[in-house]
């Protein structure tokens, strides 16, 4: 089981640094062209959110890439963003002619890489636990008293 969850640990921060790369990516799309976006899901004027949003992935990206030690932390900091962009994205459908087909695509999406971003955020939480819970247990010998005293 311990070598599964190791395993998974990995695969953590593989996907993590495909994660961070991914928001640095999409948040310089959201800020560079925060109209495309609007346009796409039926959202004219909120392209300062967009923009906002952006500022939000391109900080979730570099804190995926820079904080190694806080990366769970960091993925689940794109899963709440991930959240606010799904409530933005049915936001839309309330607007006067709403672009369903886009809007769903928009959701199709989001709900994939929110449930990415929630495997990427557990695996590495987990990774962590059992780094934390095998360092505790390093200097034990596994019999009562100090090892000269049980020969």
């Amino acid at each position: 089981m311990a070598e599964k969850i190791a395993i998974g640990g990995h695969a953590g921060h593989q996907v993590a640094k495909f994660l961070a790369a991914f928001s640095i990516v999409l948040g310089a799309a959201e800020l560079v062209w925060p109209s495309g976006f609007t346009s796409f899901l039926g959202l004219a004027g909120l392209e300062t959110l967009i923009m906002i949003y952006g500022v939000r992935e391109i900080v979730a990206g570099i804190g995926l890439f820079v904080m190694a030690r806080q990366r769970a932390g960091w993925a689940w900091f794109r899963a709440a963003g991930d959240v606010l962009d799904i409530l933005t994205v049915l936001y839309a459908f309330a607007g006067p002619n709403p672009p369903i087909t886009n809007i769903l695509i928009a959701l199709i999406l989001l709900v994939g890489v929110t449930v990415i971003d929630v495997w990427c955020a557990n695996s590495l939480r987990q990774q962590k636990a059992m780094a934390h819970e095998s360092h505790a247990y390093r200097d034990r010998a596994g019999v009562p008293g100090s090892g000269p005293a049980a020969r």
